[in-house]
């Protein structure tokens, strides 16, 4: 019924705003560092953004 769907979109809801989130989060992280240029900042091993996490995830 209601509730069930109720409850069910706002998980999804609630999960899509934890993502974003952790989002926000490292864009942040790229503006306190200072990134002003993503190709170099991605070659950087201080780089914030998860570039390499990314990859690794997509060939899983």
């Amino acid at each position: 019924g209601l509730q069930k769907r109720a409850q069910m979109k706002l998980t999804e809801i609630e999960t899509k705003i934890a993502d974003l989130q952790v989002i926000a989060g490292t864009f942040r992280a790229a503006i306190d560092a200072g990134c002003d240029d993503l190709t170099a900042c991605a070659a950087s091993e201080c780089c914030p953004l998860p570039f390499a996490e990314l990859d690794r995830g997509a060939h899983l």
